[in-house]
């Protein structure tokens, strides 16, 4: 049996070390959860509830009606937005590494170029567009600002670079056209490239872009006064 070195050894204790830190704040959630909100902003930090007490859970199954609408709401969205980035972003990836057309090049730095656009600055010239289109406080508003990413389009590109042509070669002997090969050859052999865009794909735009695509009214009046909205009323 092989005997694990030193530097095995250490990494695993930093990656262990890594996966405490990381659960830190969950354990805090639930615990925090158990406690009455007097205990919960008087400061003190404590693992373990000193009152325990079960009046949130009741606050939310009992007395709030809209719960289920909005896990619902939650789960819609994020499945919604990880499928459709999965699918996108891996067709645009794959025609940027594979397919010969004209502005490839173009088309690929363009896409390096948004990753160096910060995400915050795009969220009001979003916020006006989805208002033009009439998708505000809907899903549709929450969906497809958020449905393809130039950091998984660059990605998959990377990916697809690397894999063997001589697959998609033997495919195309068969019969396969390039989107029937890209669907059923080189995406299935994708999964691990899939599985890590789908960790780490998530809907930033998160609490920011729920309250701009809602059109609070309270932020509303806050970018009136500087004429931010009144292009759209």
């Amino acid at each position: 049996m092989k005997k694990n070195t030193p530097i095995q050894i250490l990494i695993y204790v930093v990656l262990g070390f890594y996966g405490v830190i990381t659960l830190i704040p969950f354990v805090w959630a639930i615990s925090a959860s158990f406690k009455p909100l007097a205990e919960l902003t008087s400061g003190q930090f404590n693992w373990i509830p000193q009152q325990f007490t079960l009046e949130n859970y009741r606050q939310i199954f009992e007395r709030e009606p809209l719960f289920g609408r909005w896990v619902g709401n939650s789960l819609l969205i994020g499945v919604s937005v990880t499928l459709l980035n999965l699918l996108f972003n891996s067709m645009a990836g794959y025609a940027l590494a594979r397919l010969n057309f004209v502005g490839r090049r173009f088309w690929f730095f363009l896409i390096l170029a948004v990753l160096a656009v910060p995400a915050q600055v795009t969220l009001i010239p979003t916020f006006l567009i989805l208002k033009v289109l009439g998708w505000l406080n809907s899903y549709q508003g929450m969906v497809v600002p958020g449905m393809v990413n130039a950091t998984f389009i660059f990605m998959m590109r990377q990916f697809f670079v690397n894999f063997p042509k001589e697959l998609e070669e033997a495919a195309a002997l068969d019969g396969l056209n390039p989107f029937q090969i890209f669907w059923y050859i080189v995406l299935p052999l994708a999964k691990p490239a899939l599985a890590a865009q789908a960790i780490f794909v998530r809907q930033f735009k998160s609490e920011v872009q729920q309250v701009l695509m809602d059109e609070n009214k309270i932020l509303r009046k806050a970018f009136d006064s500087q004429g931010i909205f009144s292009v759209c009323d």
